[in-house]
């Protein structure tokens, strides 16, 4: 059995930001939330315009400016009410759209996020219509039904879902990652890198999700050292945008090891997303490697091993591409810098595993022992 989720329409090309008033417009709606990462950016100055052009009210606010906290969904969602918004747009990276994926839904289910995030409170009513226009190239949030949240109450950074909550249209506009930091660039490209691998090799994969993570790779493995080299780089940061979105697509058989630490991880030492990924993926690919090794032989030949075989040899020989892929885009290997003097593995591990216990779709059982030992290897 499938259960695939996905957007209603995809618009991609370069320019194609210019085309958002006339899609929000296509909602039949006059008053917008447009939730950004920063209301005088040349690009959402520009949206923004293009969306009052067509006689609707936009109503912007920039305060994401990292992954939302509860507080700050539930603070946003009185925004959209009380405003009387009808229809919300996402312009900015994965947190940005996260948070607006959840201000969408509540705005019209009620209740607040904890109910959703904690307390597994069922998503019942259509949200309000969401438009994603992301400005990096690598959460694929765009193309999931997926929010992820920061809980400063219980220090968890969990996600919760509903198909509702896929956003119902997606502009893929590659001009607006042409001014992205390199480091940004870095840390958002291994991110969908560790989407299409891990859910390659996870267990609720099907052949919708393998063909997009498999050609997620092949375009990140091509395009994401030449859009460091060049950010300027038309192609690359278009086939860039591409694969993130088709990791996006992939995430729909879910996530596996590196995920599962990184994320919790990450709200916990405030590490970058992406950057997590790039730690924790070499070495879910070896916790995995012998209980899914077809699929990994898949992924080393994608890396440039030149060999039909699926045996271990093949696939430990793309788990060396991988690190020396990430290596040469300089991602770190080790979780010391983002160390203070409060952590306490012990209470990391009962962290990660109180918001991913309930993962069952990476290749090899994974329980606290594995989150312990992955954990050790990194400080």
């Amino acid at each position: 059995m499938w259960d695939i989720s996905q957007n209603r329409r995809v618009i991609f090309g370069e320019g194609t930001s210019s085309q958002i008033g006339l899609l929000v417009k296509s909602f039949a709606v006059s008053r917008v939330f447009v939730s950004t990462y920063d209301v005088k950016s040349a690009g959402v100055k520009s949206i923004i315009k293009n969306i009052t052009d067509q006689g609707i009210t936009a109503y912007a606010d920039d305060s994401i400016k990292g992954e939302p906290s509860i507080s700050d969904i539930d603070r946003l969602v009185k925004v959209v009410n009380q405003n009387e918004c009808q229809a919300v747009v996402a312009i900015g990276g994965g947190s940005v759209m996260d948070a607006a994926k959840a201000v969408a839904m509540i705005a019209t289910n009620g209740g607040n996020v904890e109910q959703y995030q904690m307390e597994g409170k069922p998503v019942t009513k259509p949200c309000l219509p969401l438009i994603a226009v992301p400005t990096t190239a690598g959460t694929g949030s765009e193309a999931t039904r997926v929010s992820v949240v920061y809980n400063h109450k219980n220090k968890l950074k969990k996600s919760f879902y509903s198909p509702l909550m896929i956003a119902d249209a997606v502009v893929l506009d590659p001009e607006l990652t042409f001014s992205l930091p390199t480091d940004i660039t870095v840390s958002t490209g291994i991110d969908a890198l560790s989407h299409a691998i891990e859910s390659y090799v996870s267990l609720n994969a099907t052949p919708y999700t393998e063909m997009y993570g498999l050609k997620a790779m092949e375009l990140i493995q091509e395009n994401l050292p030449r859009c460091v080299a060049n950010g300027n780089d038309a192609s690359a940061r278009s086939n860039m945008m591409l694969a993130s979105f088709f990791a996006g697509c992939a995430l729909n058989a879910g996530i596996g090891l590196a995920h599962m630490i990184a994320q919790p991880l990450g709200g916990l030492l405030k590490i970058p997303h992406g950057v997590a990924c790039a730690i924790y993926l070499p070495y879910a690919m070896q916790y995995n490697v012998a209980h899914s090794t077809k699929k990994y032989c898949d992924i080393a030949r994608v890396m440039g091993v030149k060999s039909s075989e699926n045996s271990v040899a093949v696939a430990q020989e793309g788990i060396e591409r991988v690190q020396i892929y990430l290596q040469a885009l300089k991602a770190p290997t080790k979780i010391t810098t983002y160390l203070n003097d409060a952590f306490d593995l012990d209470d990391a591990v009962k962290t990660i595993m109180g918001a991913t216990s309930h993962i069952k779709c990476n290749p090899r059982i994974v329980d606290a022992d594995v989150i312990r030992r992955t954990v050790e290897q990194t400080l």
